[in-house]
């Protein structure tokens, strides 16, 4: 894995704006507890960060089960 440039990371963590849809969903309308809201948007932040921030560290393995989980929150 190569390292990438900062301005490389803060374009990668300013795609965080699309979490205003989860976000927009606990106040809205919702069809389930909102602890399960806000568990899938915790779970989806995290991993997303995780993922853009220690992508250098990671091993291959646990950064494509980041990549699923991080998924799985959009599902």
């Amino acid at each position: 894995m190569e390292n990438r440039s900062w301005s490389v990371r803060l374009g990668e963590i300013s795609t965080l704006i699309y979490l205003i849809f989860p976000v927009i969903g606990i106040f809205g309308e919702k069809r389930g507890p909102e602890f399960l809201y806000i568990t899938v948007l915790t779970i989806f932040t995290i991993s997303y960060l995780l993922m853009v921030l220690v992508y250098n560290k990671l091993a291959t393995n646990i950064l494509y089960a980041l990549l699923v989980l991080h998924y799985l929150g959009i599902i």
